[in-house]
This record gives C-alpha cells, sequence and structure tokens, in this order.
C-alpha cells in the first residue's frame, strides 16, 4: 500500500491495461476520417491535463522531431501530394507521440516489474521480464556512449559501431543490475481502482468515437 502512494495517479496505473488501451488508441487513429482523429486527439489531451509534465515532454519530443516534420511537407510538396492528406498524416503521428510519450512518462521499470510479478512463475515469460528490463537499462548507455564518441567523429556508421562495442562492455554491469531489480521487484500490488477506471474512460471514449464514426 505504501507503494500505491509514492506514485503518481497515472503510475498507479496497470501498465498492461494502460499499454493494451494505447494500442487500442493507434488502431483506431488509423481507421477514422481527419475531423474524428482530431476529436480523439483533444479528449486525450485533456484526458492527461492533470498531469501538465506529460505536455512538457510530448512538446520537447515534437522539437527533437521538427526536422522530420519539416522533411515531411517538403517530400510531400515535392511529390504534389495534396496538403489535406499530409496534414491528416502528421496530427496522426503528433497523436502517436503523444500517447507514447505519456505511456513512457507515466511507466517505471518498478511499475513493470510490480505488475508482471506473476509472470515470474512461467520460465519463458519471466526471461522475457529479463530481456526488456536489461534492454530498457542498456539503452540510456548506449546513448551516452553516442554522444560522447559524436564529439569526436563525423561517420555515422563509426560512431555508431564504436558506440555498440564499447557499450557491450558494461553488458555484465546492466545483466547483474538487472536480476537485482527482479529478485528486489515486491510480488505484486493492490490493483488501484480509482486511476484504473480513469483509464477505463480513455477505453470508452475510444470505442464510442470508433461506433459513432
Amino acid at each position: 500500500m505504501g507503494n500505491i502512494v509514492k506514485k503518481s495517479f497515472f503510475e498507479q496505473q496497470n501498465t498492461f491495461l494502460k499499454t493494451f488501451i494505447i494500442f487500442i488508441g493507434i488502431v483506431i487513429s488509423a481507421s477514422v476520417d481527419f475531423y474524428t482523429l482530431l476529436m480523439i486527439f483533444i479528449f486525450t489531451l485533456l484526458y492527461i491535463i492533470i498531469s501538465p509534465h506529460i505536455y512538457f515532454r510530448w512538446l520537447k519530443t515534437i522539437l527533437i522531431l521538427l526536422p522530420f516534420y519539416i522533411s515531411f511537407f517538403i517530400f510531400g510538396i515535392i511529390f504534389n501530394i495534396p496538403f489535406n492528406k499530409h496534414s491528416y498524416m502528421a496530427v496522426k503521428i503528433t497523436y502517436i507521440l503523444l500517447l507514447s510519450v505519456y505511456l513512457v512518462s507515466t511507466t517505471s521499470i518498478e511499475t513493470f516489474l510490480t505488475d508482471s510479478a506473476t509472470l515470474r512463475k512461467n520460465k519463458y515469460l519471466n526471461k522475457f521480464r529479463f530481456f526488456l528490463v536489461a534492454t530498457i537499462c542498456f539503452i540510456p548507455i548506449l546513448i551516452k556512449q553516442f554522444e560522447t564518441i559524436k564529439k569526436k567523429h563525423k561517420n555515422i556508421f563509426n560512431i555508431l559501431s564504436r558506440a555498440v562495442s564499447q557499450s557491450m562492455d558494461e553488458i555484465k554491469h546492466v545483466e547483474m543490475e538487472t536480476l537485482k531489480k527482479l529478485e528486489n521487484s515486491s510480488i505484486g500490488s493492490r490493483f488501484a481502482i480509482l486511476p484504473n477506471l480513469y483509464l477505463l474512460l480513455l477505453l470508452l471514449m475510444y470505442f464510442i468515437v470508433f461506433i459513432v464514426k
């Protein structure tokens, strides 16, 4: 119960339920028209209003990807793709980014390990837990090496190969840290009713939009 108190409202939502609902949102967004997509987009923005930090992370991600957006529209002009179709795709990408930032920002390794505690009973599913957590722990090491080597070298292939090679030296450390996290993970926490009911509200909205579109 103490762990629930320490978590933010969205972090108390079940990891698997949240991932499933976000997947449903992405699938539905691929099959609706532009105005329906905008309606879903606006509702989702209102849904996460209780955690403004998600907005800042999402906007920061958009700024990082700004060159991609510019190239995307230039590509459309060059190949004479209708602006409304290109705009629809840009909004869809931005919406998926919002859902992705929401998922990443409100899910920690500890939360995942707690929610997936029952999977430890299955040999193969527990190996999957290990692989997933180890990968998440390894990615920041790889990014750090990439940023360091990028200052000394210009060739992208050379940078990548060096970054991967030097990051591999940390594999043993990552394995030990991952095993430690798995051993120290709690057996499971009480299902937080209010946060998950709030999550189901998002699912209900997606289904209503899908049915009446």
